[in-house]
């Protein structure tokens, strides 16, 4: 799998340096560094729709997890975990996104990482302060996450108990759920 990756990625990089190049998802890889931001927005959308097939657009997707705009941080955020396995690698800079100023983009941290399931436990000692999050989406989400980690997400149990207090219907059922299967 791992060289199935490498040579779609390479060859959406040589499709780069071809003129006249109509790859798709090679000028969406090329976007994600326009100076324009609607157009690196757009581009980070666009590579999620195509799932797994712009897998090769995982490392340009993790760096724009440091963009300047929330937006850009959002989508890159969202489709990270549209494209599959190959997003995973991108769990450690998701796991920082929980911290976002940006409630969307702390949101879609939290919903990328539970796409990966187990292999975001590392990611749990920073989901466990998003379930005190002003915003009830990212309570929630932190919520089903750390659901979806499964047994390694014990150390959650406590906050989880105190999450089913929460003044959010929906907050306390994810809370209810999460502790079922952790």
């Amino acid at each position: 799998m791992k060289s199935i990756r490498n040579a779609a990625f390479l060859l959406s990089v040589l499709a780069l340096l071809l003129p006249g190049c109509s790859d798709p998802i090679a000028n969406h890889i090329k976007d994600l560094k326009s100076p324009d931001t609607g157009k690196r927005f757009e581009a980070a959308k666009a590579l999620g729709e195509q799932g797994s097939n712009a897998a090769a657009a995982a490392p340009g997707l993790i760096e724009a997890l440091d963009d300047p705009a929330a937006k850009v941080r959002h989508a890159a955020a969202r489709s990270l975990g549209k494209i599959g396995p190959a997003g995973r690698d991108a769990i450690p800079d998701l796991t920082e996104l929980l911290k976002d100023p940006d409630a969307r983009v702390r949101h879609s941290a939290a919903m990328t990482l539970g796409r990966f399931g187990p292999h975001a436990k590392d990611a749990v000692s920073n989901l466990i302060p998003l379930l005190e999050d002003k915003d009830p989406k990212n309570r929630q989400a932190a919520a089903r996450t750390l659901g979806k980690v499964g047994a390694d997400a014990a150390q959650a149990a406590e906050a989880l108990r105190n999450t089913q207090k929460d003044t959010d219907p929906l907050v306390r059922e994810a809370a209810a759920e999460a502790l079922k299967k952790i």
